[in-house]
């Protein structure tokens, strides 16, 4: 039995993507379930073996910027030791501060579409949700 990952070519061939995709269930079960299917004409019902596979719970709503998010964070730790003072909790889109700015510049390095503002206000919004509901006030 081959156990390697399949290469992501692979998964993007039609010709090869069935293939792929039975590879990586194979990889990810930790076993399965009988389940019935539809009716047949003979009036039987089929029944079809549904694998379980070890992977993380579907998010109905998965987290958009995260790892954007996560960025913005780590610069202003990295802000904060730099300069001996933090960064603004928010930013305006009109007149973007110095961190705003230097934020917007790290994400066009990295060819990020984010919005800088938006990221830190959002990552604002968050923080203070999370104090809230850390100090009970938000239930």
């Amino acid at each position: 039995m081959n156990t390697s990952i399949p290469e992501p070519g692979a998964l993007l061939d039609p010709a090869q993507r069935d293939d792929a995709c039975a590879a990586i269930v194979r990889l990810c079960r930790v076993g399965g379930v009988r389940v019935d299917g539809r009716k047949r004409a003979g009036g039987v019902r089929s029944r079809t073996f549904k694998p379980l596979l070890h992977a993380p719970k579907a998010q109905d709503h998965p987290p958009k910027r995260e790892p954007e998010r996560s960025f913005v964070e780590d610069l202003q730790v990295a802000y904060r030791h730099a300069t001996g003072k933090g960064p603004a909790a928010t930013a305006d889109s009109r007149q973007p501060g110095p961190f705003a700015r230097f934020v917007q510049s790290c994400l066009d390095d990295v060819r990020s579409d984010a919005s800088a503002v938006e990221l830190i206000n959002d990552l604002h919004r968050h923080q203070k949700q999370l104090a809230e509901q850390l100090s009970g006030t938000n239930p």
